[in-house]
């Protein structure tokens, strides 16, 4: 393996590992194994009309609505429809 490739190999494994940090940034395992938030939490941004639609299996995941008005920026998918979380 020429440098080049050990250089690629070498960016793809820190990047790896870069993902996986900031990923546990946002929490603390704690003596159980249960993990428990140490910061916000930061949530995808949309416009009502840039909503993404997702699939059936994606059900539970939650969105920030810029322009939802009161009661609608936070918003969850049910598998078929984006719904209002209050």
């Amino acid at each position: 393996m020429g440098w080049g490739a050990w250089g690629a190999q070498l960016v793809t494994t820190i990047m790896q590992w870069a993902t996986h940090l900031t990923i546990m940034v946002n929490a603390s395992v704690l003596v159980d194994g249960s993990m428990m938030m140490v910061a916000p939490l930061t949530l995808a941004t949309y416009t009502v009309t840039t909503r993404p639609t997702l699939a059936a299996g994606d059900a539970g995941s939650v969105i920030f609505v810029s322009d939802g008005g009161a009661g609608h920026v936070f918003q969850g998918w049910t598998g078929s429809a984006w719904v209002s979380l209050g």
